[in-house]
């Protein structure tokens, strides 16, 4: 996606990688006493809206430390 963002500001040509690269799953991690924060809390429902559009996974694991 970053990719495709650039390449409309400047000429880019996206090619393929030559080989198949894996994925991994982006976390957010923030201290406990951040939960109910305002702000943080529109950061994340953002966050979480947003990776909606891409088809991810609604509910991603809680890690409880």
């Amino acid at each position: 996606m970053l990719i495709r963002y650039f390449a409309e500001l400047v000429p880019l040509q996206v090619l393929r990688p030559p080989i198949e690269l894996p994925t991994y799953p982006e976390e957010a991690y923030w201290h406990e006493r951040f939960d109910q924060d305002p702000g943080h809390t529109w950061l994340r429902n953002l966050v979480r809206e947003t990776a909606r559009t891409f088809g991810l996974p609604e509910r991603p694991r809680k890690r409880s430390w």
